[in-house]
């Protein structure tokens, strides 16, 4: 009814949009011609009848339904999916395997063991045992045996450096000495200095450089207050990237802003020990002008590194930054690079896979782009009309995405290979270095220039591989996507896409407000909350659970920071989140209830695939899409039946036992499309609308019971009362009078009582007859209502209509304006 009443509602325009829509259409009924009513009855019996036909087909056996026919649009349509499914199926391993060789091909590139532990043995010796702040110890007899005292204790440690006399007493004492051994003082023996090791495996190269970086002089904010105060005619700002005046991110090894004000102290271990250290003090020690932390924004100092048992190469970070507010930050870093390109076959066995499979995949897509073209005609209006499928664009994409893989990954064998260079040069024949001063100071510039290049670069593939994995872990969700019950994730996701993002819309507005109000409470004590992007991130983890409400306390106070904390969570983690699990999941019921029982699992579809490409090996079958192909070239009616004879007349080489298959298949299918899947959401609102109904139908058989009684104790008045007290009820008037209660109106005003009694007893045939009827539609809605919440998930099955009441015999009571009796299928009222 509701689709044959859309086309007619310009004419009939319906102010009501409640439950009933045969009230609504017998209100709009005056309002249309008699020829118009007549049309929509016309096609509201047509779809009646289709849909009463459908059902009476689905209750017949399948051998029966198939020697009948099967449309043809069915078996298009059933061919297609199957198309599709046996193409995912296909696709599924390749898929596969491209995401694990390029996973196994990562792993080998960025070999993360071997760089974490290099990293750990540098983070432990230069925080832990790079010691400075000495204390003398003690040389009697009675301190030196059990605590030994009898040898000078470092008391401080990197952590501890806050001012310029502690990064040169450091330097000095805690980061110099653990290269002590590998400088050549007069008198060493040359090739006993060049066989010693940094910590039994590592191998110090040239020597150490010390690199500060110097801000431009800007005005400063308040020239007046600035010459007075301080007596500064200019200031020197530093803003490190990333941080604001916080510590720059760790993934930015080399810090940026270098210019031509940068100075680089060289000190290589052929200097010899005293030298180097008479430098430093002269460089970098108390009344020295090298080392201005006015002007200076940044310190480095560095140091290159080998390992010949892994054949790594790394430098050794130490940094300094200092904060124009006077804090000063610190820290160390140890990024390594693997000099061999392939150190091992699997990787190079990973990279030939996944070369060949992405050859392959663009020449399928040059394929099927070619014979887009070719139909449009126009290979613009092909691409265009290929790539309106996003798995397309998600193919293309992971083409492109691979060529810029093989780009990088080229662009990084060249810095390596720069590397490799710059150590098999001519100074590099002993690690401390050959030629004079300038040609030693030159060779450890290029070198590294070079590995700091390589290791930029190195940080850059890091982040196309994971970003490439995310690609092509798409692709295998593609070879899900066909396959129906694989494909609940993607489907659920597309289905939650909208409700989801009308809720992050409310998501963002809600924790942006509450980062700022974090900032403006938290950020002056707090590192997480001082910036937008930190605080942005605490919040986030906040909603997960970690979070230290002490530290919020002190730094704001018990009742701020409890008030903050507590509404935060309350609103982002229990409301908003717990509503977006509750959309996902309402989109999972539905999709999860389209999924028809005749769904194949992934070991059947993979059996049937296999089946049939072995039967078409065998010649006992034809494959599907030649069966699909050929039926689509034959351009035939859609509702034309075809049964097993006309199939495979249309389909030359079709065995009959295919046919029957692919027949019994399509009606399968068909009868699941059939099918509605509703999600909770609407499974509810269907509930009410159900719910309407029924309340609408018990008053209306109230009424009809009241007449009917009226009628029969011969009590006119009552009935003339009743009538007229359903006619003032819009709802009632529409749904419950039909032609004879304008006769009974008539019948009422003559005088003589014999046309009254004949007339009340037509009128209690009639009301009987309509008893009937009305008692037959309860049952239906109440099958129905059974059979919708059948449908929904079990943990909502308790759900029935507000107007019905479940008595201690487990059966739905009637509500009190009817008798007991007027429910019960063998009343005889």
């Amino acid at each position: 009814f509701d689709e044959a009443r859309r086309p007619q509602e310009a004419k009939f325009p319906m102010e009501s949009r409640g439950p009933a829509e045969v009230e609504d259409f017998k209100s709009s009924r005056a309002m249309g011609s008699r020829s118009e009513h007549d049309q929509v009855m016309k096609d509201v019996m047509e779809r009646m009848s289709v849909e009463v036909n459908r059902m009476e087909e689905e209750s017949m056996p399948l051998d029966v339904r198939v020697a009948r026919g099967v449309h043809v649009d069915q078996i298009v349509a059933y061919l297609q999916a199957e198309v599709a499914e046996d193409e995912s199926c296909k696709s599924l391993p390749w898929a596969v395997l491209l995401l694990m060789a390029f996973c196994v091909s990562c792993i080998f590139a960025e070999s993360p063991s071997t760089n974490f532990v290099l990293r750990k043995i540098i983070d432990e010796v230069f925080m832990e045992d790079a010691n400075f702040a000495f204390v003398e110890g003690s040389t009697s007899p009675e301190a030196s045996s059990p605590f030994g005292m009898d040898r000078d204790v470092g008391m401080k440690v990197l952590e501890n450096v806050n001012t310029r006399q502690d990064i040169h007493s450091w330097l000095r004492l805690g980061f110099f000495p653990q290269f002590q051994g590998s400088f050549l003082d007069a008198g060493q023996d040359v090739v006993e200095i060049e066989e010693r090791r940094q910590w039994d495996y590592n191998v110090a190269v040239g020597g150490v450089r010390v690199l500060q970086e110097r801000s431009e002089p800007h005005d400063c904010p308040h020239k007046e207050l600035a010459s007075r105060l301080a007596h500064f005619d200019v200031c020197y700002p530093a803003t490190f990237i990333g941080g604001g005046q916080l510590i720059p991110a760790v993934d930015q090894l080399v810090t940026d802003g270098r210019t031509d004000s940068s100075k680089v102290e060289w000190y290589l271990y052929s200097e010899g020990w005293n030298s180097t250290m008479a430098r430093l003090d002269r460089d970098i020690g108390p009344g020295s002008d090298w080392l201005d932390k006015r002007v200076v924004h940044t310190l480095q100092v560095s140091a290159p590194l080998y390992n010949p048992e892994l054949n790594v190469l790394g430098i050794v970070y130490a940094e300094f930054f200092f904060a124009r507010s006077g804090l000063q930050w610190t820290r160390v870093l140890a990024p390594s690079l693997t000099l061999s390109t392939y150190s091992h076959w699997g990787q190079a066995a990973a990279d030939i896979i996944v070369l060949l499979l992405l050859l392959n995949l663009a020449v399928v897509e040059l394929q099927e782009l070619r014979d887009a073209a070719k139909e449009q005609k126009s290979l613009v209006a092909g691409f265009r009309l290929h790539m309106r499928n996003r798995w397309n664009v998600v193919d293309f994409v992971s083409i492109l995405g691979g060529a810029a893989m093989y780009f990088v990954w080229y662009s990084q064998w060249q810095r390596i290979a720069d590397v490799r260079e710059e150590l098999l040069s001519t100074p590099f024949e002993s690690r401390l270095l050959k030629g004079d001063q300038d040609q030693r100071i030159q060779a450890m510039g290029g070198l590294m220039a070079a590995l700091e290049s390589a290791i930029e670069g190195s940080l850059s593939a890091r982040a196309w591989r994971v970003l490439y994995i995310v690609i092509i872990t798409l692709r295998v969700f593609k070879a899900f996507h066909a396959q129906a019950r694989l494909s609940v994730l993607t489907q659920t996701l597309s289905e939650a896409l909208v409700d989801v993002a009308h809720l992050m819309c409310i998501f963002a507005v809600v924790v942006a407000a509450y980062c700022i109000s974090g900032m403006l409470l938290f950020g002056h004590a707090l590192e997480d909350f001082a910036t937008l992007d930190r605080v942005a991130n605490k919040c986030w983890r906040i909603i997960l659970g970690d979070f230290d409400y002490p530290e919020l306390r002190d730094a704001s106070g018990h009742l701020t920071s409890a008030m903050w904390l507590s509404t935060f969570c309350l609103v982002n983690a229990v409301v908003l989140f717990n509503m977006l699990l509750a959309i996902i999941m309402d989109c999972y019921t539905q999709v999860k209830g389209s999924v028809g029982s005749s769904a194949e699992t992934l070991t059947q579809q993979a059996a049937e695939t296999f089946r049939r490409w072995r039967g078409a090996q065998q010649g006992l079958r034809l494959p599907v899409q030649v069966v699909l192909k050929s039926l689509l070239e034959r351009k035939l009616d859609p509702s034309q039946r075809l049964t097993i004879e006309g199939f495979c007349q249309h389909v030359p080489g079709l065995p009959d036992d295919q046919a029957g298959r692919l027949l019994s298949g399509a009606l399968l299918d068909s009868d699941d499309a059939a099918r509605m899947s509703q999600s909770l959401a609407a499974a509810i609102g269907l509930i009410g609308n159900v719910d309407a109904r029924v309340r609408a139908i018990h008053r209306c058989l109230n009424t009809l019971v009241k007449v009917k009684s009226a009628v029969m104790g011969r009590d006119m008045g009552a009935v003339e009362k009743e009538l007229l007290r359903v006619n003032d009820n819009e709802q009632l008037s529409q749904s419950c009078l039909s032609a004879f209660d304008l006769e009974v109106k008539k019948q009422l005003q003559e005088p003589t009582p014999e046309p009254q009694a004949e007339y009340a007893t037509s009128v209690v045939a009639e009301l009987q007859a309509d008893m009937r009827t009305m008692k037959q539609d309860v049952k239906e809605i109440k099958d129905s209502i059974q059979q919708l919440l059948s449908s929904v998930a079990p943990a909502h099955r308790a759900v029935t209509p507000r107007t019905t009441r479940t008595n201690t015999g487990g059966q739905r009571a009637a509500p009190k304006t009817l008798g007991p009796c007027c429910m019960q299928p063998a009343c005889g009222n």
